[in-house]
């Protein structure tokens, strides 16, 4: 379990995100980063095959729901997750909140203390899995390139296209078949073959994994991707979710046409339009989503027979009648079964609601029926529920009684009332109906003095649940108040730690220098200045002093060769100390006769110090011979190169 906070300052909108991260293993942290980028955490994510991403806030690592999508799209299917700690139920609740109650920490953490808390959080189960991508995949296959123009040619090339996207087709169908994956398929024909096709299949994308495999070649392409949600959603941790659950008890008449683009109707038992739209590449289970947010539905039509799998794979889900007309409804049919709509935007949305209609149609003699017989009765009760039980099947009179007996949630001696009472006629039904509200009346007194003890039991709880409220606050400024004084304390020893530290280190750079400066009276060391000193304070230099100078920067050769003839001038023999070999060849060129030169490379000891060098005294006798040694060697060197050369050019001469 990785957890970040974003750090003050950043933002996804101003570019890539920087985070504070902790890493949890077995409850521990194992791992904690104070400042990481986002590509950083994805790396981490990826090296050490961490299975859920925790924050307070996912809209942190992205700024809207498609770069969500995209950063987290090549994790879809692999059991990774994310986790939003705050999100609990459909509330968000601060994450100081969520740790002062679970005693992870006190007041607002700082934004390492954050990571570690949703850490910690995720890992105890607290917060909800975000949501960005349903649990299906969407394969693609088309042509890799549009033939251009070229006669005959041209039209064969596209024909063998075409023949190599239907023979794909057929093999990836083979594969899933073989595999037992379910799925919906969507193809555009042509003379020959296939332009394209489109596979909805309902498993996430790694169990495609050595089934299907993505290609992107000169002639066609296979594309597999997640299927992104419509928005962001999100699940309790430790919840599956259910696809299945309905907002409302509503019966409905849901007209489908399948496709690229499939469009959908959606009738009440009643007639009335509640939703036409048509969605491109719409899988079942985002269909389901969008039905039963309007309710239940009991019908499902298509406008073509035999019917589409898709439509029949969608009504036994729900397990909803499949209405097929007995031959597919030509276009002036729909059209006049959709005329009067105003809403229908395309041919889709047109063919969807003629099939609702016309299963509308089919049953609404039946539905007729039912609302004739309920007006005998006088009662009210709900009158889809038997409509939906006409359906079904069940007689216009039993579906009525059935409809009422649910409605009144009668017992068994109950039901048998009601049926000798409608045995007997009208005078005893209303006696039994005449009892059955009197029953209820007391029902409901009893129940009203229930609710008054319970109010008043609520009160009770609710003046406690006040006083221990009050007590915690009180406490936890107690606690905060101890809090900050150990904060306080702690704070003064880590000063006082530091303020020791620099006194040691004082103590011992004095010991050091006391034995320098015994070693330089005891003349073991000598000191050398650097130029840039010097040049300071050549005014105060007294004359029988004879400077060792060490070239501690780059100067400009004049600078140096008027320094040079100054102390020469003045009666001083100087030591000059060079970097390198190379500026000792260039000093030599300036150097005042009688003064003498070496580098740091012939000189085995020193000591920095400051703005001087302090070097012993023998190891600088023996880098001035050495390199007045080396440099004799070169003079001799090229001396003889100058006598061979004059030998040569007078036995030239000779011949």
């Amino acid at each position: 379990m990785l957890g970040i906070d974003i750090l003050p300052g950043h933002s996804p909108q101003a570019g890539e995100p920087v985070f504070a991260a902790a890493l949890v293993e077995d409850g521990k942290v194992v791992l904690r980063l104070e400042e990481t980028s986002l590509s950083e955490v994805l790396k981490i994510i990826e090296e050490r095959r961490v299975d859920a991403l925790a924050t307070d806030n996912v809209f942190e690592i992205a700024s809207d729901f498609n770069e969500l999508t995209r950063i987290f799209g090549k994790y879809s299917g692999s059991g990774f997750r994310l986790i939003e700690v705050t999100r609990i139920g459909d509330e968000n609740v601060k994450i100081e909140t969520i740790c002062a109650l679970v005693g992870l920490c006190k007041g607002k953490p700082n934004p390492i203390e954050t990571a570690e808390a949703v850490a910690l959080l995720a890992y105890k189960g607290i917060g909800s899995e975000v949501l960005l991508f349903e649990e299906e995949t969407r394969i693609q296959v088309g042509r890799g390139r549009v033939p251009g123009s070229g006669g005959m040619s041209r039209e064969r090339y596209r024909r063998n296209i075409e023949l190599l996207i239907k023979r794909k087709v057929a093999e990836i169908r083979e594969h899933l078949n073989r595999t037992g994956i379910d799925y919906d398929l969507f193809i555009r024909k042509s003379g020959v073959g296939l332009v394209g096709a489109t596979f909805i299949v309902y498993a996430p994308r790694d169990k495609l994994n050595g089934i299907v495999k993505q290609e992107s070649g000169h002639d066609l392409f296979v594309e597999i991707q997640p299927i992104k949600r419509e928005s962001i959603s999100y699940r309790p941790l430790g919840k599956v979710e259910n696809r299945a659950s309905k907002k409302s008890d509503r019966y409905l008449i849901v007209g489908v046409d399948p496709g690229i683009s499939t469009g959908v109707a959606v009738l009440g038992l009643s007639g009335e339009i509640l939703s036409v739209f048509s969605r491109r590449w719409l899988s079942r289970s985002q269909l389901l989503r969008i039905i039963l947010q309007y309710g239940r539905p009991v019908i499902v039509a298509t406008d073509v027979n035999p019917p589409p799998s898709y439509v029949r794979k969608i009504a036994a889900q729900v397990g909803a009648t499949l209405y097929v007309p007995p031959r597919s409804l030509s276009v002036e049919e729909k059209r006049r079964l959709a005329e009067g709509y105003m809403g229908v935007e395309n041919t889709h949305q047109r063919d969807a609601l003629a099939a609702a209609m016309r299963a509308l149609r089919e049953y609404r003699g039946k539905f007729d029926e039912v609302e004739r017989e309920a007006a005998k009765y006088n009662v009210p009760f709900p009158m889809d529920y038997a409509k939906y039980l006409v359906i079904r099947g069940v007689p216009v009179s039993n579906a009525i009684q059935d409809a009422i007996k649910e409605y009144l949630h009668l017992t068994s001696k109950e039901e048998k009332s009601l049926n000798e009472a409608l045995e007997q006629g009208p005078e005893e039904l209303l006696k039994f109906y005449r009892r059955l509200v009197e029953k209820m009346a007391n029902e409901n007194r009893a129940l009203q003095v229930e609710l008054r003890d319970m109010r008043e039991k609520v009160n009770n709880l609710e003046a406690i649940l006040k006083n221990i409220l009050e007590t915690r606050v009180e406490l936890r400024r107690q606690s905060m108040d101890y809090s900050k004084l150990e904060l306080k304390i702690e704070s003064l020893n880590t000063e006082l730690n530091k303020i020791r530290l620099q006194l040691d280190e004082s103590r011992n750079e004095i010991n050091v220098l006391r034995g320098v400066l015994r070693d330089v009276a005891l003349g073991r060391y000598i000191p050398v200045l650097n130029i840039s000193l010097l040049l300071e304070n050549l005014g105060h230099l007294e004359k029988q002093v004879q400077p060792v100078i060490f070239i501690d920067k780059n100067y400009p050769v004049s600078t140096l060769k008027a320094l040079l003839d100054d102390l020469a001038e003045s009666g001083r023999q100087v030591i000059v100390i060079t970097r390198s070999g190379k500026e000792l060849q260039t000093i030599r060129k300036i150097l005042p006769i009688g003064s003498r030169a070496t580098s740091l490379e012939y000189i085995d000891e020193c000591i920095q110090l400051e703005e001087m060098l302090l070097v012993r005294s023998d190891s600088l006798s023996r880098a001035l011979v050495m390199a007045e040694s080396d440099e004799g060697s070169k003079i001799r060197d090229i001396f003889e190169e100058y006598k061979r050369e004059r030998i040569r050019s007078f036995e030239g001469l000779q011949r």
